[in-house]
């Protein structure tokens, strides 16, 4: 079945995180640095996905590539989900690592649907409150890391 007309635009590559020095506090710069990283990360996936899905609308790979493909950036996230999971971030800067986890998380999520969606024929719709739901978590990180700065 060929997808016509889904085209999910990530807004990650435009999220500019605060990097750098915050004050003295050195820990919590490297730290936002980390957290940088992995969205940075999460921005490189979010284009290789979005060129997928566009030559799959397009027709120049089949539902299965398109799948695999999927799949195998799914891999890349969870990946990133169990480094940032596995950090430890310095005192006051929790709240920056839950937010990081939970759009991550939607990322996750979102990936799963869309599989779902290309075995089954539903599920798109949860697919997509995924990826809001990414973006409006990614909008409230940005927020606070403002908030540190």
């Amino acid at each position: 079945m060929k997808i016509k007309g889904v085209f999910i635009i990530l807004l990650v590559s435009s999220l500019v995180l605060v990097s750098g020095c915050i004050g003295n506090n050195q820990e919590g710069a490297e730290y936002l640095n980390e957290i940088n990283d992995y969205i940075s990360k999460m921005g490189e996936i979010g284009m290789e996905v979005n060129s997928n899905l566009q030559a799959q609308v397009d027709g120049n790979i089949t539902e299965d590539e398109l799948k695999t493909r999927l799949e195998n950036s799914q891999k890349d996230v969870q990946a990133i989900l169990s480094d940032l999971e596995a950090s430890t971030p310095p005192a006051g800067y929790e709240e920056i690592k839950a937010k990081a986890t939970e759009a991550i998380q939607e990322y996750n999520n979102f990936l799963t649907n869309y599989i779902e969606f290309l075995e089954t024929g539903s599920g798109l719709e949860t697919a997509i409150n995924n990826l809001e739901a990414f973006t409006t978590k990614i909008e409230e990180l940005r927020q606070l890391i403002t908030e540190k700065a």
